[in-house]
């Protein structure tokens, strides 16, 4: 089913002493790269550029979870 829960804690300092603290969990669906690929051809548009976010000058690895695409619509 391809889905994931991520678990963020957040906290906020204000000159070294922690003033807030909170916690979220988001509910993930995701895809594997190569879905994107194909949902995006489908749709008409070309992959310009694939990156590891966000880190834009780099290529992606196996172990990278947060991608960022851009693509073109073609004419």
């Amino acid at each position: 089913q391809q889905k994931a829960t991520v678990n963020f804690t957040c906290l906020y300092f204000e000159n070294q002493q922690k003033m807030l603290e909170f916690k979220e969990v988001h509910e993930l669906h995701y895809y594997y790269i190569s879905e994107m690929q194909n949902l995006l051809e489908f749709a008409g548009f070309d992959i310009q550029h694939l990156s590891p976010f966000p880190e834009a000058g780099r290529p992606v690895a196996p172990y990278d979870w947060n991608i960022s695409i851009v693509a073109r619509k073609r004419n």
